[in-house]
């Protein structure tokens, strides 16, 4: 069975992006950003950085967790692939995942068979958690995606 290890070096420093700014989403939707989160260092609203305090304050009640996100593909159609997440500096919580996969090769789906590929459940023996990171076996011609909280270790 092919394997493949990708590793991010979480405890390597590298440029400084706030886990905020990428922890929450936040489009542009009419005053949602200038206005709203970003009033500038000199406005009279209590900021920091000219981000409100109180935006911030209320972000961190809705207590939004760090998470690992990832997708992965296996396009072998014969053969499943061993694959290895090491998430060096960093510890990865209870992990969920999702499978996009079919009985055949050839599967798609029509107005007869609407769930001939459909997504299903990807717990259990696939999905595995480690010290370092996360192992998973992928079946043949599969996408799997993956959420965990992570924390940086420390």
């Amino acid at each position: 069975m092919p394997t493949a290890t990708a590793i991010i070096n979480l405890d390597i420093e590298g440029p400084g992006i706030s886990r905020h700014l990428y922890g929450h989403v936040a489009e542009h939707l009419g005053r949602c950003v200038y206005g709203g989160f970003w009033v500038g260092e000199d406005s009279p609203i209590p900021n920091e950085g000219g981000i409100r305090l109180d935006v911030v304050e209320a972000l961190r009640a809705l207590r939004v967790p760090n998470l690992v996100l990832v997708s992965l593909s296996n396009l072998d159609a014969d053969e499943g692939a061993e694959v290895t997440l090491d998430l060096r500096g960093g510890r990865i919580g209870e992990a969920r995942a999702r499978i996009l996969a079919a009985d055949r090769l050839q599967a798609h789906n029509t107005p007869r068979t609407p769930e001939a590929v459909a997504p299903g459940s990807f717990d259990g023996d696939g999905l595995r958690v480690t010290d370092r990171g996360l192992e998973l076996t992928l079946p043949p011609h599969s996408f799997v995606t993956v959420q965990a909280p992570m924390s940086l270790a420390g």
